[in-house]
Parts: structure tokens; C-alpha cells; sequence
């Protein structure tokens, strides 16, 4: 990916990594865990995420930017059933810090935007019903929109946003104060 993008452009300005995937609603002691799909899990929201800021730098200027989405569960979970996600979310939020630092002095900056329970529409090929630890009787309301989290992305891929590196922005809609 990185590769096309900077054969097309040279190089690269902003990344933006929004990759998830989430096997919610069962506890640590649950013993009917896929521990495949725990394993696929880490892969997709830890390990790829490491990989696509690695090939990134490297075709990455002074003044780039890499945000990544997570969630606001990397620095509280309130709900059971997400310990093994939140751990994937608070390895990224870890991550992206020491990755601030190590790129300070190249003037690439490197932040999270950790996203509270969006509103959004479930996808017509769900099956069953939403419930367990992200049903609504769980959550609360939902006070978040995609678009407050696309501001707050454009926000930190702006030249506003130069002086800010390692910093978690808690889009939650008052979730986490």
C-alpha cells in the first residue's frame, strides 16, 4: 500500500490507520474463546498497524503526520467481555507514544484519536440481533458521530496541529471525563 501511494506521490504525507477488528462479548474466562481469532485480533489491530507505520516513515518528510483511530476502551473499559480488545486499543495508544518520540526529530508528529461509541448504521449483512456488551442498554447514548471523529482527524493532519506528538485525543462525548 505505502509503496503504490508513494509511486504515485514520491512520498507521503499523512497516514491514517483505521483497521480494526473486534471479537467482543466474551470474558477471560470464558472457555469457549477462539484463541485464533484472539490471536488474528492482535495481528490486525497491533501487528499491522506497527507494519504500516514502519513502511511509512520511511517515505514519510518533515511535517508528516500519522493518526491512528483506536478506541476510548484503551484507557478505560467499562464494559465486560472487552479486556482482549482493549489490550489490542491500549498496545496502539503505547505504540503510537514512543513512535511521537522516536520521530520528534524528523518533524513527523504521531497521535491517537481515541473514538467513544459512534453512531452508526449496523451493515445489512449482520446476522442475529446487537446485544451482549455493545447493546444500547449497555452503552448509554450515543453521543458521537463519525463526523466529530473526522474533525478531530483533520485537526491533527492540519499544520495546526504541528506542535502536538503523543497525544490521545478522546473523542467520547464526555465518556471518559
Amino acid at each position: 500500500m505505502v509503496q503504490e501511494v508513494t509511486r504515485e506521490f514520491r512520498h507521503l504525507d499523512i497516514l491514517i490507520h483505521t483497521s480494526s477488528f473486534a471479537l467482543h462479548g466474551k470474558t477471560i474466562d470464558d472457555p469457549t474463546i477462539n484463541n485464533q481469532a484472539l490471536d488474528l485480533q492482535w495481528q490486525v489491530n497491533v501487528h499491522g498497524y506497527i507494519a504500516v507505520v514502519r513502511a511509512a516513515v520511511l517515505r514519510m518528510r518533515a511535517g508528516g503526520r500519522i493518526i491512528a483511530l483506536s478506541s476510548s476502551l484503551a484507557q478505560r473499559v467499562g464494559i465486560a467481555g472487552a479486556a482482549d480488545y482493549a489490550g489490542t486499543k491500549a498496545a496502539v495508544l503505547g505504540y503510537t507514544k514512543g513512535v511521537a518520540r522516536d520521530l520528534t526529530s524528523r518533524g513527523i508528529t504521531a497521535n491517537v484519536v481515541l473514538a467513544g461509541t459512534l453512531k452508526f448504521e449496523t451493515p445489512k449483512t449482520r446476522r442475529g440481533p446487537v446485544n451482549g456488551p455493545y447493546s444500547q442498554e449497555d452503552v448509554g447514548d450515543e453521543t458521537v458521530t463519525n463526523e466529530d471523529v473526522v474533525r478531530a482527524v483533520m485537526f491533527l493532519a492540519s499544520p495546526l496541529a504541528g506542535a502536538i506528538t503523543g497525544t490521545a485525543l478522546d473523542i467520547t462525548g464526555g465518556d471518559l471525563a
